[in-house]
């Protein structure tokens, strides 16, 4: 699945990024690892759930238009900040998902979302 010209014949993906202290590493090896898909109409949502420590900057200085980033001015807890992924979440109902930390996704995610996912 490659070209422009077919993303808006595909539903859209989203990949959901709930965060809280991670410009560690983590976080940018899960941002890479979104930004690395092969499904090519994706809707990346990252919340930061008030973080101290560079995640702003971090996020702020990749440049890609698919990355949405929104920070919560107090932490609001892990399940609240996971759900306000699904919420700000643009792709269809059934073909959201979320990285949580975790290494080594796989570049095809969006594509697994999108097959295993799809409605009959």
């Amino acid at each position: 699945m490659s070209g422009t010209e077919n993303n808006q014949h595909l539903p859209m993906v989203s990949i959901g990024i709930p965060t809280y202290n991670r410009a560690d590493g983590y976080l940018r090896e899960c941002i890479d690892s979104a930004i690395r898909q092969t499904y090519p109409n994706i809707d990346i949502v990252i919340s930061d759930n008030c973080s101290s420590d560079g995640t702003a900057d971090l996020v702020n200085g990749i440049d890609d238009p698919r990355i949405r980033y929104f920070r919560h001015e107090q932490n609001i807890g892990a399940n609240n900040n996971f759900n306000y992924c699904l919420e700000q979440a643009r792709g269809d109902s059934h073909y959201r998902g979320s990285f949580k930390g975790g290494r080594g996704r796989s570049s095809g995610v969006g594509e697994e979302f999108y097959q295993v996912k799809r409605p009959s």
